[in-house]
């Protein structure tokens, strides 16, 4: 379990960007973080494994204290895959991205694993390519593909959507789907309303620095669509008629529909 207790930071020992910030992400949990430019979301990822270190409050993952313990170890339960993958990449071509990660982290036969992986997201035909050369959202399965293939304990996605649409998106939807099947957890910061309705998970919104909203995603559904736009974020169609079809009594909750959302989606993306 992450642990993020009354954590505050502040860059420049005055103004405070996170105040004040609780939560806990169990195992096999998935956690949506929510809200506006300079909300305050990267920067609580960032303590996540260690990378900033709380002005005031703590961070525990898996009990250890992120003050006291390195970013090395942390980093092999906490894998952060942020808005700019290119500033990840250092080899010379795909394989070798993918292939030399997985040697750091000690996973047996990388380079045969690095294979699977190339088909899993669909990236064989890019194998000797420079990381580079790729698309933006190329580059973006790149990165999810290279630090999913360890197995981190947590995956921790920032906007993973930029740039994805069609099969990638998919491949996206997969890797997410597989890492909770094998009990792993899932945090991801987005604006993208869609994404985040197409499964059941915890949800905050920050705002501020601050907590602003808790709770699940089925019940952003009932949220007014004025008060998510103050938070920079904007409900789907067909979230807004399913809001409709309860209030008529057409359905009584929307236990489920997540799941229907993402099957939906997916109907349209072949139609």
């Amino acid at each position: 379990m992450i642990r993020v207790e009354n954590l505050w930071y502040t860059y420049d020992g005055d103004n405070y960007v996170l105040r004040d910030v609780s939560l806990e992400i169990g195992e096999g949990e998935i956690y949506y973080i929510l809200g506006d430019n300079g909300s305050g979301k990267t920067t609580l990822i960032r303590h996540l494994n260690g990378l900033l270190k709380p002005s005031r409050g703590r961070v525990l993952v898996d009990g250890l204290d992120t003050r006291e313990t390195p970013v090395s170890r942390l980093a092999e339960k906490v894998s952060i895959v942020f808005q700019n993958p290119e500033k990840m990449f250092y080899m010379p071509t795909v394989i070798e991205e993918i292939s030399t990660t997985l040697r750091n982290f000690g996973v047996e036969n990388p380079d045969q694993r690095a294979e699977e992986i190339l088909r899993e997201y669909g990236l064989s035909r890019y194998r000797d390519r420079s990381p580079f050369t790729l698309s933006g959202g190329e580059k973006r399965i790149l990165s999810i593909a290279i630090m999913t293939g360890w197995s981190p304990r947590y995956l921790v996605l920032d906007e993973p959507t930029i740039g994805l649409d069609g099969d990638y998106r998919r491949r996206l939807q997969w890797a997410i789907d597989r890492h909770l099947s094998r009990g792993g957890s899932v945090v991801i910061v987005t604006h993208d309303m869609e994404l985040v309705l197409e499964r059941e998970g915890r949800v905050v919104i920050l705002s501020d620095g601050q907590v602003v909203y808790r709770g699940y995603t089925q019940e952003l559904i009932d949220l007014d669509p004025g008060q998510l736009g103050r938070y920079g974020l904007v409900k789907p169609t067909y979230a807004r008629s399913t809001s409709y079809m309860k209030t008529s009594g057409v359905i009584k909750d929307y236990h489920g529909y997540c799941g229907v959302f993402a099957e939906v989606a997916g109907v349209l993306d072949n139609v």
